[in-house]
């Protein structure tokens, strides 16, 4: 079982989010933090609100 690493973010993805979180995910794993791990980012509406449109990014390693 790999550990499930949960980001929320308040605020819209941004282009360069998956190529920032995949080189957090090569650090980890890199370094020997982590041999392997899923992760999900999840973005929130300006009211807070879980922006559920097919924005979030869901990665593993």
């Amino acid at each position: 079982m790999s550990p499930t690493i949960l980001l929320t973010l308040h605020r819209e993805m941004k282009a360069d989010d998956e190529e920032r979180v995949r080189t957090w995910m090569f650090a980890l794993q890199y370094n020997g933090i982590l041999k392997r791990a899923e992760i999900r980012v999840d973005y929130t509406a300006k009211n807070g609100e879980l922006l559920d449109d097919g924005t979030g990014l869901d990665l593993s390693f």
